[in-house]
């Protein structure tokens, strides 16, 4: 505005307008840049948690396992998608694939053999799933580990989102899981390991 000096505004409104923009780009996140090659790593500062509140659904703690010291934990006291990163936030190559790779955490209940968690990326645009993950406790390794969610060709209505393993509640069936931990989140084009 200041650049092109013919922006017109009601002289009454016009400090308060730019006030409420300068506070608005000043609250909005830079958009990430691919780092370290074509290679881009969001950690626990840049994934959404849920809108719900926090104790129910997931935390944020401390853990020395984790990649920079913390990790959101998902709770096991649902099985809602409630840690979710748009990928409008990123700048693609256009019409490249892409792999979305999370770095979790499992920790199972004894004697259950369910899903530990399920976790995919979806086009809201087109209200469906592009690919997912829903590993079995008994599939995953103790520790972090990398886990492939999906491969996809971006669009700017995708999102990542990851919850807690589903159980049907209707059969009585109840979670398999202690908890999830996420410290990472890992998009690189498909063709590189």
């Amino acid at each position: 505005m200041e650049e092109a000096k013919d922006i017109c505004l009601s002289e009454s409104r016009r400090n308060a307008v730019t006030n409420e923009w300068n506070a608005l780009f000043a609250q909005t996140p830079m958009v990430p840049k691919l780092v370290e090659g074509n290679r881009l790593v969001l950690g626990v500062n840049d994934l959404i948690q849920s809108r719900r509140p926090s104790p129910t659904y997931t935390a944020l703690v401390e853990d020395s396992a984790a990649k920079g010291g913390k990790a959101i934990k998902l709770l096991n006291t649902h099985y809602e998608w409630c840690v979710t990163y748009p990928m409008s936030k990123v700048v693609f190559a256009p019409g490249v694939k892409y792999r979305v790779r999370a770095h979790l955490r499992v920790e199972p209940k004894a004697g259950k053999t369910g899903e530990a968690f399920w976790s995919g990326v979806y086009d809201g645009a087109r209200n469906q799933g592009k690919g997912g993950c829903r590993p079995k406790v008994t599939e995953v390794k103790p520790g972090y580990q990398w886990y492939d969610i999906a491969t996809i060709t971006p669009e700017g209505s995708d999102y990542f989102w990851i919850g807690p393993g589903f159980y049907d509640t209707k059969t009585g069936e109840t979670t398999s899981i202690e908890g999830v931990w996420i410290d990472q989140l890992e998009i690189i084009p498909a063709e590189q390991n």
